[in-house]
Order: C-alpha cells, then structure tokens, then sequence
C-alpha cells in the first residue's frame, strides 16, 4: 500500500533511532486517529545516499516484510510512504543490550531460534 506523507497527518512520539550518514530515522509516530506506528525514513540522509542505498535498500526491506506478512516474530508492514520511507506495526518492547544478559526468561533463545528459522523458511535472512 502507498501512503503520502500528508495521508499519515502523524506526531513523532520518540525517534527510537536517529539515523548516522548512511542509516535511516527511526521513529514513533502517532496517526490522527491515536494508533502508533514507526516509520523508517532515509529522506535525512544526502541525496546520494537517499537516491541510491536508501531507495535500494527500503525497496529491499519491504519485499522481506510481504515474504514475512503473517509470522508472529515479524511486525506487520503498513506501507510505503514513498521510495524512501517505510510504515511499520509498532509493538512494544524492550531493546536489546548486554544489560539484558542475566534478564532473558529462559526460553528467550529457543523462541528466537525459531522465529529465525521461520524466516529462513520464507527465503529471508536477517543479518
């Protein structure tokens, strides 16, 4: 699905990454009707990087996602806002440090393991 920035009338929450030269912003938006989505977004970075990494590498993205559509691993993609910025399902958590280490539940790597594997079925490696 295609959705024009001015379609999104969204507030940013939180930037949940600010993206160096060649990385896209990552942020928490709102949408008008309260419902919290990310975008990831190259539109920051230089023309160079926007037009060629940026724009290569969201189209990448959003193909992973659709082969993804449905595992219960992967957050569901909303959109494309346009060749350089992708909607995302927002969901909730706790990002991952080596303060976690001694904090994990004890299935954590069995759970992850197989959400990995699920992927792999679907032709997507995650790097």
């Amino acid at each position: 699905m295609r959705l024009r920035r001015s379609d999104l009338a969204l507030r940013t929450v939180e930037a949940l990454n600010r993206g160096r030269w060649a990385n896209p912003d990552v942020l928490l938006v709102e949408c008008s009707d309260g419902r919290r989505v990310v975008v990831k977004d190259y539109r920051p970075r230089s023309a160079l990087v926007r037009w060629t990494y940026g724009r290569w590498i969201t189209r990448r993205e959003a193909r992973a996602y659709r082969l993804l559509a449905g595992a219960p691993a992967v957050p569901t993609l909303l959109g494309e806002v346009d060749a350089f910025a992708l909607v995302i399902e927002y969901r909730p958590g706790t990002r991952m440090s080596r303060d976690l280490a001694g904090k994990l539940p004890a299935t954590f790597i069995g759970e992850l393991r197989n959400a990995v594997s699920g992927m792999h079925a679907r032709g997507v490696v995650h790097l």
